[in-house]
């Protein structure tokens, strides 16, 4: 398959159909990497809940590049990751479709793969890392992505090694804290009016009961918990860190 690597421009992201205003945004990110590329696109909603089937046209011609079940398609709960390698320059529109009616579109463009000529610049020290998770990648410009799990790791939380791991569903089920032998899990769950979703913590009276953790790691791990959440599954919400609960907005 002939593969095209020319870089995408989001554009116009929008709502058609019944109550189309009421069905909430799309968010969309593309990522150029030195061997592949990603169209990252989060859902306002819950994948597997009131979505139907998706399309990704090419509008200069017509040519249908991808399509299928939103539910098949999610990565998570809200993602949905597109291998854009294979489309060529031209300009499009994904087209995902709401069970009521409604219509989500995000238009966008892919350019030639030589534009924008590329240029020479320096990368500082700072951004490279022997740790071989960690890779400096080049956007079409020729800059540094910034790599946002390294600079987390850096400047919020030093030298903590932790990651999440998760259970259940967006409806409810427990989001996992691993950190070396410690291992918290956290019940989660949708919440009502302007919540979308909350995160149960120990207060800081049942802190080290509860998780046989020292009370002064709380806010470290509370924050960590909820910049991943955000970063990995609802980048386009906002949280808020209470006594019991971490909630998202």
């Amino acid at each position: 398959m002939e593969q095209h690597n020319g870089i995408i421009e989001i554009g116009i992201i929008e709502n058609i159909g019944v109550d189309a205003h009421q069905i909430g945004l799309l968010t969309a990110q593309f990522v150029h990497y030195t061997d592949c590329q990603q169209l990252k696109v989060w859902l306002p909603h819950y994948g597997r809940d009131g979505y139907g089937s998706y399309q990704i046209i090419n509008t200069a011609t017509q040519y249908k590049a991808e399509e299928g079940s939103v539910e098949n398609k999610v990565n998570g709960s809200i993602q949905l990751l597109f291998d854009t390698l294979p489309w060529s320059d031209s300009t499009y529109v994904l087209e995902i479709n709401r069970t009521n009616g409604a219509k989500h579109l995000l238009h966008f463009q892919k350019y030639p793969t030589d534009f924008p000529p590329k240029r020479t610049i320096a990368v500082e020290p700072e951004t490279t890392t022997n740790d071989s998770m960690w890779k400096v990648y080049l956007d079409g410009w020729g800059n540094p992505i910034l790599d946002e799990d390294l600079i987390l790791r850096k400047s919020m939380f030093k030298n903590l090694k932790a990651r999440l791991e998760y259970e259940g569903n967006f409806r409810g089920g427990n989001v996992i804290y691993i950190e070396g032998q410690i291992r918290l899990s956290f019940w989660h769950e949708m919440g009502g009016g302007n919540c979308k979703m909350f995160i149960d913590i120990p207060s800081e009276k049942t802190w080290e009961k509860a998780t046989n953790t020292p009370l002064h790691r709380r806010d470290e791990i509370a924050r960590f918990v909820a910049e991943t959440v955000k970063r990995e599954q609802a980048s386009s919400w906002r949280y808020e860190i209470g006594e019991r609960e971490i909630a998202f907005y």
